[in-house]
């Protein structure tokens, strides 16, 4: 099911301060990835996986597979998500077959064999990993395709839209106009990855800025008032909510 809502919440002051290089991390925990720095450390990391984020409560990382190449992926114990970037491939998962190209999202719960096949164009997957404990009720695998996701987000106004949600996480996407100016202050209880899905703006917490644009990351610990602004364009970025701190209280 696609809900859709919008949520604003009240300001909480800190102090941190942005970097722009690849894998920034802030003193207070905030991490920020610049798209263009990601993908040279990608290549200079010669690799099929770089890790982006690796928190207590949620890991994030680039994977990619060329064309014609065999996945070696393992099973995994946290339940993730898949986000295409770019390429042509299928993914298996479990007892399911999805075509996987950019723009679609999976969700593949914790211990589910899978992989990627018939790879017909090197392709390029985020995976977010939400460390929360998994759940034998959630299902096994879900897609969501660019279609799909396209339809649910409405162009003329600010929205939250969460195409998957389940024990372990949320994922959703949130649509900023560029005639809003941006958004209010945002402060939640669990913690987070925001993933600039298209336009540019600036990114702030508590005054502090950063330019940011489409295939930037940033990763925002619990409890820090943050905001979009200054968008240049109509402006999208999907974010992924882990549930681990719910679970720990």
């Amino acid at each position: 099911m696609i809900n859709k809502g919008i949520v604003f919440a009240p300001m909480l002051t800190s102090c941190i301060f942005f970097m722009t290089n690849v894998a920034a991390q802030l003193s207070e925990g905030v991490i920020f990835h610049s798209s263009g720095t990601t993908e040279k450390s990608f290549k200079a990391n010669g690799k099929r996986w770089l890790q982006l984020v690796d928190d207590s409560t949620i890991e994030a990382g680039l994977y990619k597979l060329r064309s014609g190449e065999k996945d070696p992926q393992p099973v995994h114990n946290y339940d993730e998500i898949y986000y295409v970037q770019h390429g042509k491939a299928k993914l298996l998962a479990g007892d399911s077959s999805f075509d996987a190209r950019a723009g679609s999202l999976f969700y593949v719960k914790a211990g589910v064999v899978h992989r990627f096949f018939d790879i017909n164009k090197d392709i390029s997957v985020l995976v977010l990993f939400s460390k929360a404990k998994p759940s034998e009720k959630d299902i096994s695998a879900k897609a969501y395709l660019q279609e799909e996701i396209e339809r649910a987000v409405s162009p003329d106004t600010v929205t939250w839209t969460v195409f998957h949600r389940c024990t372990t996480l949320a994922i959703g996407i949130y649509h900023l106009p560029k005639i809003t100016g941006g958004d209010r202050t945002q402060v939640h209880k669990v913690d987070e990855i925001n993933v600039v899905l298209k336009g540019k703006g600036k990114f702030s917490i508590d005054g502090k800025d950063v330019d940011v644009k489409k295939g930037d990351i940033i990763y925002v610990p619990k409890g820090y008032g943050h905001f979009f602004h200054d968008l240049k364009n109509d402006f999208e970025v999907m974010i992924l909510f882990e549930n681990k701190s719910k679970q720990a209280r």
